[in-house]
């Protein structure tokens, strides 16, 4: 019996799967005497798959499938013991066959069993090698459990392995670039996205400190997304321009969060960095829609009314005429000038709807030449003579000793807009007055008047195109509401300023700065 354990063993020194045992134990038995025959039963969910030994007659086989199905398995009652089977008739073999089953156990769950058939003379062997029979038994059911615990580990392995693909796939694979620093700030992720975004290999990135890997600026912007992030918890869509080129940069948009393993432990920060250029190309083509529809609905609605007075006067006069009528003078001329004074808005609203096509197309150009402020203040007031009585205009020039580089024209068109709505939105014999100073690094103008103001609500888009403040006391004036957005472009193509303080029912001041730097002093 010795003999069936060294050979065992032997074969045990091959095997690197479970089921490799199994073949081992049924050939084990075969060195003992060529007329024993033995299988091994693979146990699972009580089927059973038979793994004979090599070189058995496809009848002997069979004898030990018909055992099966007339219940052999049914005589094991102890898992640590060996069975002997005598009853030839009852399971099928010949007279002087006997039947040997070795149950195989893996911590209390049967995994197989081994079936040995033997002639009669060999009985009392196997009689007395029942402590043999046993500890085959226990060497092949621990290892068994080694196999199946290496099988486990390769399989977890393998899991983790796949895993570990399928996120590095999805990291390389994300639209926007993912940048990971661990506890020490050293870059632990920089994907495909990343390098192209900051234009940075990740291979010089990959286990450095950010500080030594990226330029300064980046540190920069890095030192403050770890530092808020640290704070905060994560960020959302910190803005910064990053310089590609002298003649190239693009808006990034990076969102930061804290990493934190399974047990809530800090385990680095995570940055999401995406390229903003096409967002706010989406965006600003979005508001150019929205501008769109705004713009038919207010050009509609600025020409409905106009064209119908204009219609109704035109039908009226034409229909008095027609019927051969007189109409009273006074009607004739109230009449005509109502058609007058509406061909003169339609004519001013298509005149500010094509300045401000034409500042906004880039086909306005700035032609600066030296200008006297105070002459270009007074000349433009000339034009609002017929209101000197209903609205004093006083002016003020400070610190203005020289002339000064700018285009009149285009500026002067911003001193009648803020003139003219200082005078339309303000009580008769209500003051107006300008004033206009070098401060620092700027040359600034202001219209001050106290007249009707606007509601707080209202003044943060009281520079968009078509922008009225719609409230009871402004219903009977009348305007396109493009004005203040032309002012505003003017200003912005000699790169300053407007703005607009303002206290409901006190009054109004208007200005607009523009930079000396972006001017030169003029003799």
């Amino acid at each position: 019996m010795n003999t069936i354990i060294t050979s065992f063993v032997e074969r045990l020194n091959t095997i690197n799967k479970t089921d490799e045992i199994f073949q081992a134990l049924a050939d084990s038995f075969q060195v003992i005497d060529k007329e024993i025959y033995s299988v091994c039963l693979k146990v699972d969910s009580r089927t059973y798959e038979i793994v004979p030994a090599r070189d058995i007659d496809r009848i002997l086989i069979n004898n030990i499938k018909d055992a099966l199905e007339r219940g052999i398995c049914g005589q094991i009652s102890d898992p640590n013991k060996v069975v002997l089977i005598s009853d030839h008739k009852r399971f099928a073999f010949r007279e002087d066959d006997r039947m040997l089953l070795l149950p195989l156990f893996q911590k209390q769950v049967q995994y197989g069993i081994v079936v040995v058939v033997f002639p009669e003379k060999l009985l009392d062997t196997f009689e007395m090698m029942r402590g043999d029979l046993n500890m085959i038994g226990i060497i092949a059911s621990k290892f068994f459990d080694l196999l199946y615990s290496i099988d486990t580990e390769k399989h977890l392995v393998k899991e983790r392995t796949d895993t570990e693909n399928r996120l590095a796939n999805i990291v390389e694979n994300v639209v926007h670039g993912l940048i990971a620093l661990d506890n020490n700030h050293m870059v632990s992720i920089f994907n495909k996205n990343a390098e192209i975004i900051f234009n940075i290999a990740s291979s010089a990135v990959i286990g450095k400190s950010y500080r030594e890997a990226f330029s300064q600026k980046l540190v920069r912007v890095f030192d403050v997304l770890v530092e808020n992030t640290l704070i905060e918890g994560s960020i959302l869509d910190y803005e910064f321009e990053m310089e590609l080129s002298p003649t190239l940069k693009i808006p990034i948009g990076i969102s930061t969060s804290i990493l934190l393993d399974s047990q809530g432990i800090h385990q680095g920060i995570i940055f999401l960095c995406r390229d903003m250029s096409l967002t706010k190309e989406i965006n600003r083509l979005k508001e150019l829609d929205k501008m769109k529809s705004e713009f038919v609905s207010m050009v509609s609605h600025e020409l409905k009314n106009p064209i119908a007075v204009i219609k109704s006067s035109v039908e009226t006069l034409l229909a008095a005429r027609n019927l051969g009528k007189k109409l009273d003078d006074n009607f004739e001329t109230n009449s005509l000038s109502a058609i007058n004074d509406e061909i003169n808005r339609l004519s001013q609203l298509i005149n500010d709807i094509l300045s401000l096509a034409r500042i906004e197309s880039g086909r306005v150009e700035i032609r600066k030449e030296p200008a006297n402020i105070e002459q270009l203040i007074h000349s433009t007031i000339n034009v609002f003579k017929i209101n000197e009585e209903t609205h004093p205009i006083s002016v003020s020039v400070e610190n203005i000793d020289h002339n000064i580089l700018l285009d009149s024209d285009k500026v002067r068109i911003v001193l009648i807009n803020y003139i003219s709505n200082a005078i339309k939105y303000s009580p008769n014999g209500s003051p107006i007055n300008i004033y206009a100073t070098l401060e620092g690094e700027e040359f600034k103008v202001t219209v001050s008047d106290n007249g009707i103001g606007i509601p707080d609500d209202k003044l943060s888009s009281i520079f968009d195109k078509f922008s009225r403040v719609l409230i009871p006391e402004t219903q009977s004036i009348k305007g396109t509401g493009l004005g203040l957005s032309i002012c505003q472009k003017i200003i912005e193509l000699h790169h300053g300023r407007v703005w607009c303080d303002s206290k409901f029912k006190k009054g109004s001041t208007f200005g607009f700065s523009i930079p000396i730097s972006d001017f030169s002093r003029a003799n």
